[in-house]
């Protein structure tokens, strides 16, 4: 409340505390997926935040155990992109979509990097602008190799 400068605690979210995790809104829903654990265990949970009613309920897993992605909403669907997968790949070069209709999740894509068109990325950017999205920057692989492109995506 800023009139009062305040803040109210809201319902916690289900399961393992958490670092890391995507998050997007979908009109007056909140989601929040993946991160990682203390243990730094990759997570695939993906939930559903109503502030109507304060709860969460939990929504289809996510097709990869996934942590320091990004998450964006567009025209009624959710994204995540980039991050650092749990199954040894490095990092994730993949566009994920989030269906909240059917609740279903589908591969939408995938990012390309300067020099390396399969080089994945974490904590990519995200632009929303003129109805359309724009990505880039963010880091990859064990070096940190920090990037500066960005590309315009079509959704499709």
């Amino acid at each position: 409340d800023p009139s009062i400068d305040a803040w109210t605690q809201m319902a916690n979210l289900p399961g393992i505390a958490r670092s890391q995790p995507f998050a997007f809104s979908i009109d007056t829903l909140g989601y929040v997926g993946g991160g990682f654990d203390q243990s730094l265990n990759g997570l695939n949970d993906f939930y559903e935040y109503d502030p109507v009613k304060n709860s969460w309920m939990s929504k289809k897993v996510l097709p990869v155990k996934i942590s320091r992605s990004v998450g964006f909403s567009f025209n009624k669907s959710g994204f995540f992109i980039g991050g650092i997968l749990q199954d040894g790949n490095f990092s994730e070069n993949s566009i994920y979509k989030y269906n909240p209709t059917s609740d279903a999740w589908s591969k939408d894509g995938e990012i390309a990097a300067e020099n390396d068109k399969k080089a994945g990325r974490f904590y990519p950017s995200v632009v929303n602008a003129n109805d359309k999205i724009y990505i880039g920057l963010g880091s990859y692989g064990i070096g940190n190799v920090n990037f500066k492109d960005f590309y315009e995506f079509s959704i499709k």
